[in-house]
Order: C-alpha cells, then structure tokens, then sequence
C-alpha cells in the first residue's frame, strides 16, 4: 500500500502515544527498583507486570514507524518483533493471575513463606509461558507480523499460516477464560474485606480498600473483555478494514499504561 497523508498521521499517532506509554512504563519499572521497600514477592510481580508491558510497547513504537512508511522494512526483524508482542502479552496475562492469587493468599493462607512460594512459583510459570509461546510463534507454521497483504497497520497473526490461524481461533476463549478466574478472585477477594471490615472499628478504611480493588478489577475485565470480543468476533463487513486496524491498535495501545496503573491502585500491599 503507498505512503499516504492517512498512514503517516496513523503511524506518527502510534509513534507519540506508544513512546509516551513506554516511558511511563518504564519510569514507573525505574522507582519500583530504585526504593528499597520495593522488594516484595508482591512487588516483584509488579516490576514483571510493567516490564511486560515495556516489552509489548517496544514493537508498537516500531510499528507506528512502519506504519508511516507503510513497510516492515526487514523480514527478521518484522518477525522478532512479533514474537515479542506475543509472547509478552501472554507474560502479562500471567503475571496478572499471580497478582490476584498473591492477594488472595492473605485471607486463605496465613504463613508468609506459603504465599511467597505460591507466588514465586506462578511468576516462574509466567515465564515458561511466555518461553513456550515465543518458541512456538517461531516455528515456521507460527507467526505475527505487521504486514498484511501489504498494508501496515497492526501486529497480527499470519493469514496464510494454518498454525497461526488455529492458534488465533484458540487465543480468545483463553484470554476470556484468564480475565474472567482474575475477576472472580478479586471478587472472592472483596467478600474477604466486606467480613474484615465488619470486625474492624475503622470501618472507612476497610471500604476504600475494598473499592480499590473490586471497582478497578471489575472495569479492568469489562474493558478488556470487550476488547477481545472487538478484536476477534466483530463482524468486518460493515467496517472498513485499514479503518478498524487504526482503532484496535488504538485501543491496544490505551490499554497498556491502564494495564500497570490499575494493577499497581488495586493492590494494599503488605
């Protein structure tokens, strides 16, 4: 597809929006490793959660650059990059488990070195997750790229490969069955402070912790939940499709600083 006034203000839009979110990302990962009282197992989930997000952003900042050039510039690096997005989105999603877990392990499990190995243990899983995915995303049948049919405008799966096209029918039903165990547990979660809160003298405290975690995590799956629907079940027919590529790595770029900010509110650490 040529170079266009509306594939350069798309890609220069993708550009300033996922180099602002990457920094922030990454100055909030900088304070969570420079303070001292930062060292939790909990926290330690936390730096993880920004750190996949740092990762997911790298190729969105590239992409807003392929975008205005409406190329991929280099076969390998279109592909690293897509292994990348992938693969670290799957990261997030684990990491997000583990930091639901984590604070459920306070109301069910009152030995501190249980919680941290649980926890130790999920954040490890998280990372064999996210190895299995960036290898099989490498194998030849696998892959995501920027270019489809030579329009650049989003990182998705191969259309011309069978393994990547199974693999894209199988990824929603799991990224809805992950958001829907997180929300639950920070459901199971609230009943946990409503009870505490009734046997607490300062009963306004125990409510404004309760609403920060039930209200972000109630929003955060809506919104994600709705994102995925969009994304693979939306009818394209009515939708211009170089139009719909735009919003949906819009919104996939939003959901990035909303993906660490919202985490970081719900948690009253220890």
């Amino acid at each position: 597809m040529p170079v266009s006034l509306y594939s350069i203000v798309a890609g220069v839009s993708y550009l300033i929006l996922s180099s602002s979110l990457l920094t922030l990302n990454a100055l909030l990962l900088m304070a969570l490793f420079v303070h001292k009282e930062y060292k939790s197992t909990t926290y330690r989930a936390i730096k993880t959660l920004c750190f996949s997000c740092v990762l997911q952003l790298l190729p969105m900042s590239v992409g807003g650059v392929m975008t205005a050039a409406q190329d991929n510039f280099n076969f390998y690096l279109d592909r690293v990059l897509g292994i990348l997005v992938e693969s670290s989105w799957f990261l997030y999603l684990g990491i997000s488990l583990t930091l639901a877990v984590d604070r459920l392990l306070i109301f069910v499990c009152p030995s501190l070195f249980q919680q941290s190995t649980v926890t130790n243990a999920m954040m490890i899983l998280s990372w064999l997750l996210f190895l299995i995915v960036a290898i099989l995303m490498s194998l030849p049948d696998f892959g995501y790229s920027y270019n489809h049919n030579g329009i650049y405008y989003m990182w998705l799966f191969y259309d011309e490969k069978n393994g990547s096209q199974k693999f894209a029918q199988i990824e929603p039903f799991f990224d809805v069955s992950m958001f829907a165990v997180i929300f639950v547990i920070y459901v199971i979660v609230c009943w946990h402070l409503v009870k505490l809160r009734k046997l607490s003298s300062s009963q306004s405290t125990s409510y404004k912790v309760e609403i920060r975690i039930f209200l972000p995590a109630a929003i955060t799956l809506l919104y994600e939940l709705l994102f995925v629907v969009t994304c693979f079940w939306m009818p394209m027919d009515f939708v211009d499709p170089t139009v719909a590529l735009v919003i949906f790595n819009t919104v996939i770029l939003m959901m990035r600083p909303k993906q660490t900010t919202v985490t970081v509110s719900i948690i009253p650490l220890k």
